[in-house]
C-alpha cells in the first residue's frame, strides 16, 4: 500500500512535470507564431529590414496614428483614424460654411481696377464692344481687392474673352488664392471654358451625298461663366467664404491668357418656384399662343465643349433630316455629352409672346437604370428653380418628353415658359442632378474601402495564408470602426438611391458590399480568406460610382408649342418601322460601307487604308474632303482594312498607295523587301522630319553595307504617333509612409524596401506576360542610361554579350529575383486600390486613369521615369525607349501600277507631308478626342502638334520633360526574334535561378543566328563571327 502511494505520488510528480513542459512549448509556439504574423509579407520576406552590418532595423512602416483631443482630433462619433478622410477639399469647406449660404448683395469689380500682377498685361480702353478691359499677354497672376460688406458665401463669376490667337484651344487653367493662400485643396484646379462652333464650309457634303463633320472652331463672344468644381461632383457653382472687411483675391493662370471684363461675386439665394414665376407671368396677362416652331438640335449656335458634337443616326425613321442610306447629322450629343457642365447654346426665333410648353424628342439608351439630367437656360438665366435639373430616363430607343412635373396629388403636368417675340438663346446644361449627392458619398466610400484594403494587405500581403488568423482587429487601429462607419454610409447610399430610382436596379453591388462588411465585423478572422472578393466588390462598386456622373443624352429635336395644341406623333409605328427596316436592309446591297466617301473618278487620286476604326476613318474622310482635295486636286478614297492583312495584299499586288497606322516594326518588314518607298529621296525630306521628336525615324530607317560593301541608306515611312513610359505615383501612400519619388534607381532601391515591407509592390514592366514582347521594357533602359547601344550601328549583330548589357540584364532580372516584383499583372486596379503605389506606364494611361479613377483626383502624379545621375556633370540621364508608335509608308507596288507613276508618287508624298504637318496631326486628334472620348487622346509625335492636344500644362511639362530623354531602338531585319528570346532568357533566370549571363549569352546566339540568316536572305552584310 505503501509503495503504490509512492508509486501514485511519482507519476502525480511526473504528470505535473510533463504539464509544465507542454505549457511551456505551447507558450513558445505562441510567441513565435505572433512573430511570424508581425513579420512575414506574402514572399517570406520579414516585414523588418537589415542594415548593411546584419542587424535589424525596425520596420519602415508606422501604424496610422489614432487621433485624440490632444492631437487636434475629436470626440464625436467619426472615424479616429488618420487618413481614412480625405481632408481639404472643397466638400468640406463648403460643408464647413453651408449656413452661410444665403442671398447676399453681389461685389462687382472691374478688369482694369488691378492692384498688382505678374502676369504681363495692358488696359484696352476698348476691346470688342467693351470699355476698359484686362488683355493678358502671357500667364501669371493678377490680383484684385475685394471689399465684402457682408459674410458669407458666394460665388465667383469672369466675364472674359478667349483670346483667340492664344495658340492650343485649351481649356483655361487657373488657382484662386484669397489673402494669398488657397482656400481648400480644389483651388489650384479650376478652369474656364471656351465656346466652340461649327466652321462654315462652302458645302458640307462629299460626292457621294454623305454630310461631313465640319472642323471645329473657337467662337469670338464674351462669355460670363462661374467657376465650378473640378471634379464634377456638384450642380451648383463653386463659392467662396468671405468675412466681412478687404481682401485680396488673386486669379494665377497657368494655362492660356484672356481679356478680362469684370469679376462678379454674388449669391442669389434660393431659385423662384415653377408655381412663383408662373403666378408672376399671369398676373401681368401673359397667356398661351396658338404658335410652334421646331428646333432642330444639330443646329446650334456653340457649346462649352468641342467634344459635344452632331452625329447620323439612321436607327429610327423619325430622326430629322432624314435618309435611309446617306450620312445625316441628324442628332446632337450622345455619349460625348455627358459630363457635368457641357452646355449647348441655340438660338430660338419666337413668333410671338405667351406661354410655350417644350417638347424634347431624345434618346438615353446609355446607362441602364439611370436618369440623365439637364438644366435649362433662356438668356442665360434658369426661368425657376424645378429646370435646373429636367430628368430624361433610360429607355431603348427616342422617346418624346414634354418638360413639366408633378402636383401634390401625383399628377402629372408640362411647365409653361413664357417667351416674348423675337430672338433668345435657348442653353441646355448637363448636371448630375439627384445623383450629385449620392456620387460625392460614394467616392468617399470607395476612397475608404481602399484605405480599408491598403491597411488589410499592409499585415497579410495581398496572398494571405486563409488558415491563419492575423488578428487584424487588433494589429490594424481603428479597424472595426471605419467598417461600421462604411457600412452606415453604404445603407444610407442605398436608400438614397431607392428613394430617387424606386430600386438599386443595378446598384445591388451596394447590398452585396454592405453584407460582406457586415461578416468582417462580425467575424473579422474570416477576412483573409474573402479578401480576393472584397477587391473584386470594391472594383465593382467604383464601376457603379463612375456610371453616377455619366449623363449621356442625344437630342433629335425641340419642339415649342402653345399649350394644349397638338402636335404630329412624334414615335414610329410598326409599318413606319417595317418599311424602315426593308429600305434599309436593301440599300445595304447598294452602298458600298468599306469606304468612307465616295471614290472619285475624275482626275489625280490616292488610296489609303486605315485599320483602326469607323471614328478614326471619318475623321481622316472628313479633313481630306474638307482641306487636302481643296488644296490639292486630289481626291482620297478611305477605307477601312485590317491592316494584318497588309503585307499579304502588297506582295500579292493588291495594296493601297499610302497605310496609316502601321505599327513600328511593318515598315522594315516591308522595306526590306522593296514593297514601300524609300522617303529620303524626296529633296524637302530633311525639313520634314525636323517636325518629329529626335530619334523618331530610327526605326524606319535602314543604315547599313549589302555583301558587296554597297552602303545602304533608306527610310521606309513617317511617324504618326509615338507613345512612352513615365512613372506613375499616389502620392498619398508616399506622404504615409514617408517617402518621396524617386529622381534616380538609386533612390528607386532605397523606397523599395520601404513599399515592400508593407506588402505592398511596384509595377516595373507590364509587358513580361507577352509571348513576343516587341519592347525590351527596363532592360533597354538600363542601357541607354549607361550611354550605350544595344544593337551595333549597322544592325547586324546585337551588343548583349558586352559588359554593360549584362549589367543592364543582371540589374533588371535582380529586381525579380531580389524583390519578387510581379510580371504578370492589372497595373491599373492595383494602383488604384493601392497594392502597386508606382507604376511605369505609358503616358497615354493619363486620361484613362482621369476618367475611370475619379476618387483619386489629387492623389497621384505623373512624372519622368527614374534614371542614372552622372557624377561628374550631375545630370541625371533618363533614357528609355519608346514603348508604342505608329506610321504611314507609301506603297511602290501600287504605285508603280498607275497611269502615271512619277506623279502619283508626287502626290502620295503630298499627302505624306500634309497628314503628319502640326495642323493636320492636331485636328485630327481632337477630332478623334471628341469622337471617342479623351481615353483616346492622340499621342503625336509631330512636337507642334502636340501643343495643341488638351493636355494640362503640368501633365504637358512632364511628358516634354521625359520625351527630351526618348531614344527611339531600331528595327532590325529579323528583329522579331529578339524580343521573344530576351523574355525567354528572362524567364529561365528569375523562374528557375539560372546564371543571368549565361542565360543571355545563350539566346544572344539565337538572336543573332536568325539576324544573320534574314540578312542574307535579303542580300545585306552580316558580320564575319557569321560565317564561323
Amino acid at each position: 500500500m505503501k509503495d503504490n502511494s509512492r508509486h501514485s505520488v511519482l507519476k502525480s510528480f511526473l504528470a505535473a512535470i510533463m504539464v509544465l513542459i507542454m505549457a511551456f512549448s505551447m507558450t513558445t509556439f505562441v510567441f513565435a507564431d505572433e512573430e511570424e504574423e508581425l513579420g512575414d509579407d506574402e514572399t517570406g520576406n520579414t516585414s523588418a529590414t537589415e542594415s548593411e552590418d546584419g542587424e535589424e532595423e525596425e520596420s519602415p512602416y508606422v501604424p496610422a496614428e489614432t487621433v485624440t483631443p490632444e492631437n487636434g482630433g475629436s470626440t464625436t462619433s467619426e472615424v479616429s483614424v488618420v487618413g481614412f478622410y480625405r481632408e481639404g477639399r472643397y466638400v468640406d469647406y463648403y460643408a464647413e460654411h453651408e449656413s452661410d449660404d444665403v442671398k447676399l448683395p453681389e461685389i462687382l469689380i472691374s478688369g482694369d481696377q488691378i492692384t498688382s500682377a505678374t502676369a504681363p498685361y495692358e488696359i484696352a480702353a476698348s476691346y470688342e464692344g467693351q470699355d476698359n478691359v484686362l488683355v493678358m499677354s502671357d500667364e501669371g497672376t493678377l490680383v484684385y481687392t475685394v471689399n465684402v460688406a457682408q459674410t458669407g458665401l458666394y460665388a465667383l463669376e469672369l466675364h472674359y474673352f478667349p483670346l483667340l490667337g492664344d495658340g492650343n484651344g485649351k481649356d483655361y487653367e487657373l488657382a484662386i488664392l484669397v489673402d494669398g493662400e488657397l482656400p481648400h485643396n480644389d483651388a489650384d484646379r479650376f478652369s474656364l471654358k471656351r465656346n466652340w462652333t461649327d466652321e462654315d464650309l462652302e458645302n458640307n457634303f462629299d460626292a457621294a451625298g454623305n454630310e461631313l463633320y465640319s472642323k471645329q472652331v473657337e467662337s469670338a463672344v464674351w462669355l460670363r461663366k462661374d467657376l465650378r468644381d473640378p471634379d464634377g461632383i456638384f450642380d451648383s457653382s463653386v463659392k467662396f467664404y468671405l468675412t466681412e472687411g478687404v481682401h485680396t483675391l488673386t486669379l494665377s493662370f497657368t494655362s492660356g491668357i484672356l481679356a478680362l471684363d469684370t469679376l462678379r461675386f454674388h449669391n442669389e439665394g434660393t431659385a423662384i418656384s415653377y408655381e412663383d414665376y408662373l403666378s408672376a407671368h399671369e398676373a401681368l396677362g401673359a397667356a398661351s399662343v396658338n404658335e410652334d416652331f421646331v428646333l432642330e438640335a444639330e443646329e446650334y449656335v456653340d457649346k462649352s465643349e468641342s467634344l459635344i458634337q452632331p452625329a447620323y443616326d439612321r436607327s429610327d425613321p423619325k430622326v430629322t433630316p432624314y435618309s435611309i442610306s446617306k450620312t445625316r447629322l441628324n442628332v446632337l450629343g450622345g455619349a460625348n455629352w455627358n459630363t457635368n457642365g457641357q452646355t449647348v447654346n441655340w438660338t430660338i426665333d419666337v413668333p410671338a409672346d405667351g406661354f410655350y410648353t417644350i417638347g424634347i424628342r431624345y434618346r438615353q439608351s446609355y446607362v441602364e437604370d439611370s436618369t440623365s439630367y439637364r438644366r435649362l437656360y433662356i438668356d442665360g438665366e434658369v426661368p425657376f428653380d424645378e429646370a435646373n435639373m429636367i430628368g430624361f430616363p433610360f429607355g431603348i430607343g427616342y422617346h418624346y418628353k414634354v418638360i413639366g412635373g408633378v402636383d401634390e396629388n401625383g399628377e402629372s403636368f408640362n411647365y409653361k415658359f413664357y417667351l416674348t417675340a423675337g430672338k433668345h438663346t435657348f442653353s441646355m446644361e448637363a448636371v448630375i442632378g439627384e445623383m450629385a449627392q449620392v456620387s460625392r458619398d460614394a467616392e468617399d466610400i470607395v476612397y475608404q474601402l481602399n484605405y480599408i484594403y491598403r491597411k488589410i494587405i499592409m499585415v497579410t500581403g495581398s496572398n494571405p495564408d486563409t488558415y491563419r488568423d492575423y488578428e487584424l482587429e487588433s494589429k490594424i487601429a481603428g479597424l472595426e470602426e471605419m467598417f461600421t462607419s462604411v457600412l452606415n454610409d453604404l445603407e444610407a447610399v442605398k436608400q438614397q438611391v431607392i428613394d430617387i430610382n424606386g430600386s438599386l436596379g443595378s446598384a445591388s453591388i451596394i447590398t452585396t458590399m454592405t453584407k460582406q462588411i457586415g461578416d468582417f465585423i462580425d467575424m473579422p478572422y474570416s477576412i483573409p480568406e474573402r479578401l480576393s472578393t472584397f477587391k473584386d466588390n470594391i472594383s465593382t462598386l467604383s464601376a457603379w460610382m463612375l456610371k453616377l456622373r455619366d449623363q449621356p443624352l442625344q437630342i433629335d429635336k425641340m419642339i415649342f408649342t402653345g399649350d394644349g395644341m397638338e402636335i404630329a406623333r412624334q414615335t414610329a409605328n410598326f409599318w413606319e418601322n417595317a418599311s424602315h427596316e426593308i429600305r434599309a436592309f436593301w440599300s445595304s446591297f447598294v452602298d458600298d460601307y468599306t469606304s468612307v466617301g465616295a471614290e472619285s473618278t475624275s482626275g489625280r487620286s490616292l488610296t489609303v487604308w486605315v485599320g483602326t476604326g469607323r471614328d478614326q476613318a471619318m475623321v481622316l474622310k472628313t479633313l481630306c474632303d474638307n482641306y487636302f482635295t481643296p488644296d490639292t486636286d486630289i481626291s482620297v478614297n478611305v477605307s477601312l482594312v485590317p491592316l494584318n492583312i497588309l503585307s499579304k495584299a502588297i506582295i500579292a499586288g493588291r495594296g493601297p498607295d499610302i497605310a496609316l497606322h502601321v505599327s513600328r516594326s511593318e515598315p522594315m518588314n516591308l522595306g526590306v523587301r522593296n514593297a514601300v518607298y524609300d522617303l529620303s529621296q524626296f529633296s524637302d525630306y530633311e525639313d520634314v522630319v525636323q517636325r518629329f521628336t529626335k530619334y523618331a525615324m530610327v526605326p524606319y530607317t535602314l543604315n547599313t553595307t549589302d555583301k558587296n560593301g554597297q552602303q545602304i541608306s533608306e527610310v521606309f515611312a513617317l511617324p504618326e504617333t509615338q507613345n512612352f513610359n513615365m512613372m506613375f505615383y499616389r502620392t498619398d501612400i508616399f506622404s504615409e509612409l514617408g517617402i518621396s519619388a524617386p529622381n534616380t534607381w538609386d533612390e528607386f532601391d532605397d523606397i523599395l524596401p520601404y513599399i515592400q515591407a508593407n506588402n505592398m509592390t511596384i509595377g516595373l514592366d507590364s509587358h513580361l506576360a507577352e509571348t513576343a514582347p516587341t519592347t525590351g521594357g527596363v532592360f533597354y533602359t538600363f542601357i541607354l542610361q549607361s550611354n550605350q547601344a544595344p544593337y551595333s550601328e549597322d544592325g547586324s549583330v546585337t551588343n548583349f554579350t558586352q559588359q554593360y548589357s549584362v549589367n543592364a540584364f543582371e540589374k533588371w532580372t535582380r529586381y525579380y529575383l531580389q524583390y519578387d516584383l510581379p510580371t504578370d499583372y492589372s497595373w491599373y486596379t492595383r494602383f488604384r486600390n493601392g497594392e502597386m503605389p508606382l507604376v511605369l506606364q505609358t503616358y497615354s494611361n493619363i486620361t484613362y486613369l482621369q476618367e475611370s479613377a475619379p476618387e483619386l483626383n489629387g492623389l497621384w502624379e505623373v512624372a519622368p521615369v527614374p534614371g542614372t545621375l552622372d557624377p561628374e556633370t550631375g545630370i541625371i540621364n533618363r533614357s528609355e525607349e519608346s514603348t508604342g508608335m505608329s506610321a504611314c509608308m507609301i506603297v511602290s507596288k501600287a504605285i508603280n501600277q498607275a497611269k502615271n507613276p512619277e506623279q502619283q508618287l508626287q502626290d502620295a508624298w503630298t499627302f505624306m507631308k500634309w497628314w503628319t504637318s502640326a495642323d493636320t496631326a492636331s485636328d485630327y486628334g481632337n477630332r478623334v478626342e471628341m469622337a471617342i472620348g479623351s481615353v483616346a487622346r492622340y499621342t503625336t509625335s509631330n512636337t507642334e502638334a502636340f501643343e495643341k492636344i488638351k493636355w494640362s500644362s503640368k501633365e504637358a511639362e512632364a511628358i516634354k520633360t521625359q520625351r527630351e530623354w526618348v531614344q527611339e531602338i531600331p528595327e532590325l531585319v529579323g528583329g522579331y526574334y529578339v524580343g521573344r528570346n530576351l523574355i525567354n532568357a528572362f524567364r529561365n533566370v528569375t523562374n528557375n535561378h539560372s546564371n543571368p549571363r549565361e542565360k543571355l549569352f545563350y539566346y544572344n546566339e539565337q538572336i543573332n543566328d536568325e539576324i544573320w540568316r534574314k540578312r542574307s536572305e535579303y542580300n545585306l552584310s552580316v558580320p564575319e563571327e557569321a560565317n564561323n
